[in-house]
């Protein structure tokens, strides 16, 4: 048997995940893909020195038909991916954004409505694909490629959206409600099942990349109809899933770089710090790569962090991957399955390349667990070793070599080996990674050093509860006082201590 066989063979036999948990009623799984920026114009013989799409730049070797590193995703590719998360069983597919490739020939910076066109063309067939593998329970975000011109919104327009709002509504059948909102503004929102909704965001409007950039506090009104939707989950005891193709944080680990403008990116996180409690997910793309952004506010210690999710696309280096989400009753992300495919193999499969739990010791999908997880990277421990290895090492993610490794010396996809600056300003990015000012402060304060980690959140919470406690019995105190000798008694000092603990507690 050859090592084709004996991989497809494998991959037969554990290409089928089982469920890890009760699942959801209505909601057992999600299949997320992002950045598949499909390639009509592929050509298997032609390699990437040409985006694979002329005969005039041969590779050497036999055609790639299924794609290969350093082009764009060709329509076998993306079947091939839609079959094997189709086996999953999946209740909703996702599409986050950039469903278009990023070559048609054209500046893709200014107006064209021949670019446009191609552009929507790709879009569609694209979804296509998606709908008819998940029956048209699918839901797509809109990515920065998907319209021309890129990283150029105009918000006058009333009905910007309307041709992507049609091929959406057409292919998955979101209801009249979401139409009308994403036709004029590109975002909207859907029920994926009861009490369960998903927003899709709008997120070129805030791209740092935006030109000229956008000054309108709340361009599209989507703050109020994210902040408005926040407040009724909140109320019905509901959970919401938050969805989009930019996400709100640091790019790469050292670009130093904010993919949203920063007054917009504070404006989403005050949203997110306040109605938390009720986020059962944050899911994005644009990064092509696997990552994480955890939040250190204690009252979301048991919320998820922020996914960014590696790309179908194998335009930068990376191999192609999508992802499982397995959610629990109560609308919860129970476990993360990702899926990749070997591009090296004549008929490469997607098969299971890690669970997160399992493959990262991770006792739940939670800000918590995906804090000790960044912190022990930095701890010098065994078990903080072999997790870093474990996360970096992943075929999923190791496009991220050449920034987190930037020495030339070091193996360019041998995350494992990032050591010194390397490894503290990776563990920064995954906790402080919200903005530029967080990680520099990161940084600055040596807050990845394990004896810099901050207090537990269970211990935090307990010794605010503590002092809560202690300063209701002062204030029976004074209060007995009172009663026995009706003198004024001032409580300002009492005032201050409160302020003080909630302050702390923020």
């Amino acid at each position: 048997m050859d090592e084709d066989s004996a991989d497809e063979n494998q991959t037969s036999a554990s290409n089928t995940i089982a469920p890890t948990a009760p699942a959801a009623q209505g909601l057992a799984r999600l299949v997320v893909l992002t950045d598949v920026h499909l390639l009509p114009t592929y050509s298997p013989s032609a390699g990437p020195s040409c985006q694979c799409r002329s005969e005039d730049c041969a590779r050497p070797g036999p055609p790639a038909t299924f794609g290969q590193l350093g082009c764009n995703s060709p329509g076998s590719l993306l079947d091939a991916a839609l079959k094997t998360a189709q086996e999953q069983d999946p209740s909703w597919t996702l599409l986050l954004g950039d469903l278009v490739d990023h070559y048609g020939g054209r500046d893709i910076s200014k107006k064209d409505d021949v670019g446009r066109d191609r552009s929507l063309a790709i879009f569609t067939a694209t979804l296509q694909r998606a709908a008819r593998s998940s029956e048209g329970r699918c839901a797509v975000a809109i990515g920065n490629t998907d319209i021309l011109p890129a990283f150029q919104v105009d918000v006058t327009a009333l009905e910007y959206y309307l041709p992507e709002a049609k091929a959406i509504q057409t292919h998955c059948k979101i209801p009249e409600a979401a139409f009308e909102t994403l036709k004029r503004y590109g975002y909207y929102s859907i029920e994926l099942a009861d009490k369960t909704s998903l927003l899709l965001l709008n997120t070129v409007i805030y791209s740092s990349r935006e030109q000229p950039p956008i000054t309108d506090v709340d361009p599209f009104g989507q703050f109020a109809w994210l902040e408005q939707h926040l407040k009724r989950v909140t109320a019905e005891g509901g959970q919401v899933f938050i969805a989009g193709h930019i996400p709100p944080v640091v790019g790469g680990p050292f670009s130093r770089k904010s993919l949203w403008q920063s007054s917009f990116a504070v404006h989403y996180w005050r949203l997110v710090s306040k109605h938390g409690r009720v986020v059962a997910g944050q899911l994005f793309g644009h990064g092509h790569r696997d990552e994480f952004r955890a939040h250190l506010l204690p009252s979301l210690a048991q919320s998820p962090p922020l996914h960014m999710f590696a790309s179908l696309s194998p335009i930068h280096g990376n191999y192609p991957a999508f992802y499982v989400l397995d959610v629990t009753p109560q609308r919860r992300i129970h476990d993360i399955h990702c899926f990749w495919a070997n591009l090296s193999k004549a008929t490469p499969n997607f098969k299971l390349e890690y669970s997160a739990r399992a493959h990262l010791s991770l006792p739940n999908i939670t800000n918590a667990a995906y804090r000790d997880l960044a912190m022990s990277f930095s701890s010098g421990s065994v078990i903080g070793q072999l997790r870093w290895r474990a996360f970096y090492s992943a075929i999923a993610v190791k496009s991220l070599g050449q920034e987190i490794c930037g020495d030339k010396v070091r193996d360019p996809t041998d995350c494992a080996r990032c050591v010194g600056i390397c490894r503290e300003q990776a563990v920064c990015t995954l906790l402080y990674g919200l903005s530029e000012r967080s990680i520099d402060f990161c940084m600055k304060e040596r807050l990845w050093e394990p004896s810099k980690i901050p207090q537990p959140y269970w211990l935090s919470d307990f010794r605010i509860l503590v002092l809560a406690l202690l300063i209701f019995l002062c204030l029976s105190c004074v209060q007995c006082r009172r009663k026995k000798q009706p003198t004024r008694v001032s409580t300002a000092g009492v005032r201050a201590s409160t302020a003080g603990v909630e302050l702390r507690s923020i």
